[in-house]
């Protein structure tokens, strides 16, 4: 799941590619402000085949474990 905007709130939300775990930003951030704060709480985002894939820190921390 990409980083986007919800089609219900215009918020901007992410999903976990692993377990479906949501993120919702309750303001109207901007992308890149989205983007960093997902970083800065341990989400991954990864580029497979020119897709992109988000996993949240408990998905992040099973998978190196």
């Amino acid at each position: 799941m990409t980083l986007k905007r919800s089609p219900y709130t215009g918020n901007m939300m992410c999903q976990c590619d692993n377990c479906l775990e949501v993120m919702d930003f309750e303001d109207d951030e901007h992308f890149k402000v989205a983007a960093a704060i997902l970083r800065g709480c341990g989400w991954v985002p990864k580029k497979v085949k020119e897709k992109w894939t988000h996993w949240c820190p408990e998905c992040v921390k099973e998978r190196t474990a």
